[in-house]
């Protein structure tokens, strides 16, 4: 987890005052913090890419040696892949170093390739883009955006400056890495460079951010660009561009960027958010944007912005409302595993029973989480470890939801889901991990891309005044999967009507 500090004008000695806003960091680099350290530090989200030597793709963090056996592009023998197979239809894979941190945490408690696709189909005429995204040995999902204007060219698509993004609905502001870092780790991956856009606009106050790190620390100036999501344009975007780098672990763990999705109260020192703009500037008719994931060996993921993709879920996709816009919460009734309540805290002698009824949906966060209250009683539910092959005699998690109507609805998850392994050692642990979300919007259970690589997911932000959060369960055609593969969008009809809110 990393602290946001505030934006400051322009110092003379680069003094910081700080503000609280965390962001989150995958598993795998820092250990998780104690709650009360971030009492007052209301986002914990950060997401980290790296870049590996010699290639042009960006990588999260876990990604190991093994993730090079699942790029696209690379040699896999055909009894590897058949295992691959085997294993991905037992339980999730996610990355060996992931998988170790699951572990420990238990115990102690070329670019990415551009597979960018774009249509209007001729059954809707509403604007909309959809972009491939590519897998991540199943720990994080990246696709391209594109950055300012070349100076006397039209908008041809090579006058903007690429960079791959986590779409992130768990954070909020846009941090982009540019050329006012000289540093080697800095020049190792894609940087925007301010000088070659006609429309790079310098922040008229010097805004700096500021962010810490546990064993690091970024700074960079805000300014204004052009942002292009596909076909879709969005003017003057205030993002913040990476100049310095301080801790050695940033010439090991390098990113593109982070393009946050998450509501404006988040939004350190109330930056308008690129999906605010985008509502603002009136760019889409249908203010959503929905996510289609999957996991490895399939390599075929996507964003859809706009609306949503029906080939890709089994009608319908019921909504909830979101009760709380700084993250996208919605009001969980009941999670069980099997028959056993979990999300109750029993009463002691001075204090009430409690129960919590908070659940956050976040696309740049692996696994499921819970309160430090309820993760020993959940996880008794669950052996901690068991041969993959065996996970079938395991319980379905339900988390039961209420929508608008006060109707409940259940959202089952099976072992095979919420059981993963790093696809090496052909053992299986509860995808898991205990955190304590700030107490001003928790405490809250945590959906991330295990969750959604089994559901599909829409984040309607409507008239930007209410916002709801949809599932369907996801259906893997096989045609339309190749079509994202293969850069297409095929014959789909993208679309924000095929909701069921009852």
């Amino acid at each position: 987890r990393s602290q946001w500090h505030l934006l400051v004008p322009r110092p003379t000695t680069r003094s910081i005052s700080a503000i609280p806003i965390a962001m989150r960091l995958s598993a795998g680099l820092l250990a998780i913090v104690a709650a009360d350290i971030h009492a007052n530090h209301p986002q914990i989200h950060t997401t980290v890419l790296h870049r590996f030597p010699g290639e042009h793709s960006i990588k999260r963090m876990e990604v190991t040696s093994h993730g090079s056996l699942m790029q696209r592009g690379k040699s896999i023998s055909p009894q590897r892949r058949h295992w691959l197979s085997a294993m991905a239809e037992r339980s999730a894979l996610v990355s060996e170093r992931q998988f170790t941190t699951l572990k420990r945490h238990k115990q102690a408690r070329s670019q990415a390739q551009r597979k960018s696709s774009v249509s209007v189909e001729d059954d809707d005429e509403a604007p909309h883009a959809t972009l491939s995204l590519q897998n991540l040995r199943d720990s994080e999902y990246v696709g391209p955006i594109r950055v300012g204007s070349a100076p006397g060219t039209s908008f041809a698509e090579t006058d903007f400056q690429e960079v791959n993004v986590v779409f992130d609905t768990g954070s909020t502001n846009l941090w982009i890495a540019s050329t006012l870092c000289q540093q080697r780790s800095c020049r190792s991956r894609h940087q925007y460079d301010p000088s070659q856009s006609a429309t790079y606009v310098e922040d008229s106050e010097g805004n700096y951010l500021d962010v810490h790190f546990g064993t690091g620390e970024l700074k960079g100036y805000l300014a204004q660009d052009q942002f292009h999501v596909g076909p879709l344009t969005v003017q003057n975007q205030t993002f913040a561009m990476i100049e310095e780098e301080v801790g050695d672990v940033f010439k090991v763990i390098p990113f593109e960027g982070i393009l946050g999705l998450a509501f404006p109260s988040m939004s350190v020192n109330n930056v308008p958010p690129l999906l605010d703009n985008i509502i603002s500037q009136q760019i889409l008719q249908h203010n959503e944007v929905s996510f289609f994931f999957t996991k490895l060996p399939e390599t075929a993921s996507a964003i859809f912005f706009g609306g949503v993709d029906k080939r890709f879920y089994e009608a319908p996709i019921r909504l909830f409302p979101v009760v709380d816009q700084f993250y996208w919460t919605v009001t969980l009734d009941k999670l069980t595993v099997g028959e056993k309540v979990v999300n109750e805290v029993p009463g002691g002698l001075f204090s009430p029973a409690q129960k919590i009824d908070k659940l956050v949906v976040d696309t740049g966060t692996t696994f499921f989480t819970a309160p430090s209250t309820v993760i020993d009683s959940l996880l008794e539910q669950l052996p901690q470890s068991m041969p993959c092959q065996e996970v079938g005699k395991l319980p379905d998690i339900t988390y039961t939801l209420v929508n608008a109507q006060g109707q409940k609805h259940d959202m089952v998850v099976p072992p095979a889901v919420y059981m993963v392994s790093d696809g090496a050692s052909r053992v299986c642990e509860p995808a898991f991990m205990e955190i304590d979300v700030p107490e001003e919007h928790g405490p809250a259970f945590l959906l991330g891309e295990v969750f959604m690589r089994h559901y599909y997911t829409v984040f309607d932000r409507r008239d930007g005044q209410s916002a709801y959060v949809g599932f369907a369960k996801a259906k893997h055609d096989k045609d339309a999967m190749l079509e994202l593969e293969n850069g297409g969008v095929g014959s789909g009809t993208v679309n924000g009507h095929e909701h069921f809110t009852g």
